[in-house]
């Protein structure tokens, strides 16, 4: 294993990091049209994350603050597939974000 390891680890050192991002996106957005159900591929919640393809079918728009965003019609679908019941708060030793990003640099 740890040959192969060293081996692929060289070769990707030749290799950017947005090939492979761009093509796991590609296959991403390709899909299968019969299939109904959808998945985010970079979704924190992973299997929770696969669902219905009918929920993303239609949207609305909602105001938030002082702007208008379109969110699923269905969020309430949504929202309890990923969280269970999402109005009830959890105990507070449970409260905690499931993002490790703390800081993102952005390039213009």
């Amino acid at each position: 294993k740890i040959p192969v390891l060293w081996l692929l680890k060289i070769i990707l050192v030749f290799v950017p990091v947005r090939f492979f991002a761009e093509k796991w996106t590609m296959m991403g957005k390709k899909g299968k049209e019969g299939s109904g159900y959808v998945a985010s591929l970079y979704g924190a919640y992973k299997e929770k994350e696969v669902m219905e393809r009918n929920i993303f079918s239609t949207f609305i728009t909602v105001p938030f603050e002082k702007e208008n965003f379109f969110i699923v019609e269905a969020y309430d679908r949504y929202l309890c597939h990923i969280y269970g019941d999402y109005m009830k708060l959890p105990p507070e030793g449970k409260r905690h974000s499931p993002h490790v990003i703390s800081k993102i640099y952005w390039k213009k």
